[in-house]
């Protein structure tokens, strides 16, 4: 159970944009809960208990090759929303009444499973095709997403403040993603496989697209 605001979702990934998903065109790279927030590799969104508020990237490029990219969004809790790829804001607006729940439900990392009830128009099946690493959920929307890129070094985030949960995704083996904050958000991966990060050290979750 995570603080719904102010927060800040952050995370590595490297993949094709060849997916069609939730977000045609665009694989989905991190979901939070089925009515809260939605971090994929070209927007931020947010639910505001009646529609989708979305920040998509208007003042540089979305990375569109295979390599790594660090992507993270901030909610602040007078409903300013940013959207960052390497380090760089490159989108941002302001939204009242933002108001992201879990539902008792859990979160996703690199796929997207609608319920018949859900909110999200055109809802299907997603999943993301290609590495995910390094997922990060801060209680702040403060936290500084430079020093997260580090220049395309990933290190050890479990010491930072505010760090809700964390899974540096680095076993190599095994069903069981840690969450290294300390606060038991312990995940479970499901079809995905392990690989070597390359491009980024350790070890990386692959996907393989929709199903």
């Amino acid at each position: 159970t995570y603080q719904a605001l102010p927060l800040t979702i952050a995370g590595w990934c490297k993949g094709s944009n060849s997916v069609a998903g939730v977000f045609p065109n665009n694989p989905v790279a991190y979901i939070y809960s089925r009515y809260g927030l939605y971090l994929t590799r070209t927007e931020f969104t947010a639910y505001n208990n009646s529609e989708w508020i979305t920040v998509s990237g208007t003042e540089a490029p979305i990375p569109t090759d295979d390599y790594w990219h660090h992507y993270a969004g901030s909610i602040a809790l007078n409903g300013d929303m940013k959207f960052f790829i390497d380090g760089e804001e490159i989108g941002s607006t302001s939204y009242t009444g933002i108001n992201p729940r879990h539902e008792g439900e859990p979160g996703m990392i690199g796929a997207y499973m609608p319920e018949d009830d859900d909110p999200v128009p055109a809802a299907e099946p997603s999943h993301f095709k290609g590495n995910i690493k390094e997922v990060a959920i801060f209680s702040s929307a403060d936290v500084d997403i430079q020093t997260l890129y580090n220049n395309l070094v990933t290190w050890d985030l479990s010491g930072l403040d505010d760090l809700e949960a964390y899974w540096r995704i680095q076993a190599g083996s095994g069903d069981t993603i840690t969450d290294q904050s300390g606060n038991g958000n312990t995940g479970q991966r499901f079809g995905a496989t392990w690989a070597t990060a390359n491009g980024l050290t350790g070890w990386a979750l692959i996907g393989s697209g929709p199903t």
